[in-house]
């Protein structure tokens, strides 16, 4: 749901089918599609692309941490099986 300084994404879509279509779409039709298109968006959780972009490169650092985490347990673990051996 958009916040008071974001715009809402569906008056976006539908300004931009207004100044596509023009004249060609009437005013009661694309208030009567409204209403669908919300609902059909609505089983997704949908996200601006630049958010999107800095969760993916802040996953991809987690993954990277976390292996050198499990590279480095491995080494341990296996420093401490030569020292009771």
């Amino acid at each position: 749901m958009p916040t008071d300084s974001t715009p809402d994404p569906f008056d976006e879509l539908f300004q931009r089918i207004r100044q596509t279509l023009g004249e060609l779409t009437p005013e009661p039709l694309l208030n009567r599609i409204r209403p669908v298109v919300e609902g059909f968006f609505e089983s997704f959780q949908l996200v601006p692309q630049k958010d999107f972009q800095t969760h993916l490169r802040n996953l991809a650092r987690l993954e990277s941490t976390v292996s050198e985490l499990e590279a480095r347990i491995r080494k341990l673990e296996a420093d401490r099986s030569e020292q009771d051996s």
